[in-house]
């Protein structure tokens, strides 16, 4: 299959290039050694836990549950973000890194000699820490914006730009294990999935293969924070429901489901 071509191809065709540049030649295709990743109802190996959130008010998060993950041609289907875009069958890679001096974080490296150019400058072989703001392109026409909303989180957002999606969402949570990468659903500017005018804040935390949701106290009416446990990856769409109704307002909820994987078995 030649990924690389019809990715040309799709920018060939664009009325107006999302990124300006100079008409390059056709790139090499990929080599097809790799076979695409298989599952079942279970993550491939190899591959990275996923769930999509929906939020009334708030769109669309494909939650990602790995230290290491993988952005990649869309139908090449060898990678964790597969993307419609010119970009190799595996063009970069996120990696949870801790360090000493600046706490936990993540690092962008490119995969196979592929081109990344992060805030305006080229990444070497060893790539680069992600600060939050940083905007990253990937090959010549994908671009994305990486954001630390909750400093005190280790996990972090990737927001795609120019309506390009990922598996059907825009922004892409990199969901950290544990209490350090616990993050929050809410009105405020330092919530990850931001719902403009909700009164309720709802934590979100991954602990091995389940995602916990629980209120912060004093945010829900009509009933105690109870956890809400799901499984990662969810094998069917849940309808989760926090708080009482409030007059005509029914509770506040929002949706998990599993995620079509192209190159996962379902």
């Amino acid at each position: 299959m030649l990924a690389r071509f019809f990715a040309w191809l799709d920018r060939a065709l664009r009325p107006a290039p999302l990124v300006a540049a100079a008409p390059a030649p056709l790139p090499e295709p990929f080599r097809p050694d790799e076979p695409p990743r298989l599952a079942a109802a279970e993550p491939a190996r190899g591959g990275a836990p996923m769930a999509l959130l929906s939020v009334d008010g708030g769109g669309q998060y494909l939650l990602v549950c790995a230290e290491r993950v993988t952005l990649g041609h869309l139908r090449a289907a060898r990678a964790d973000l597969p993307v419609l875009a010119d970009v190799g069958a595996l063009q970069a890679e996120f990696v949870a890194e801790d360090s000493l001096r600046e706490g936990p974080g993540w690092r962008v490296v490119p995969l196979g000699g592929e081109a990344l150019v992060l805030d305006g400058k080229a990444l070497a072989a060893e790539g680069g820490r992600l600060r939050s703001g940083a905007r990253l392109r990937c090959g010549a026409n994908l671009e994305l914006v990486f954001r630390v909303p909750d400093p005190a989180s280790a996990s972090a957002l990737v927001e795609f730009q120019h309506g390009v999606e990922c598996l059907g969402a825009r922004r892409v949570l990199l969901v950290a294990d544990g209490p350090g990468g616990r993050f929050a659903l809410g009105a405020g500017a330092k919530h990850a999935v931001r719902v403009p005018g909700l009164e309720l804040v709802l934590g979100l935390e991954r602990v091995g293969n389940e995602l916990v949701l629980v209120p912060e106290p004093g945010t829900v009416t009509g009933e105690p924070c109870v956890p809400h446990r799901v499984p990662l990856p969810p094998r069917e769409r849940l309808c989760l429901s926090f708080g009482a109704a409030r007059g005509s307002r029914p509770p506040f909820q929002c949706f998990l489901e599993p995620v079509a994987h192209p190159g996962r078995a379902r």
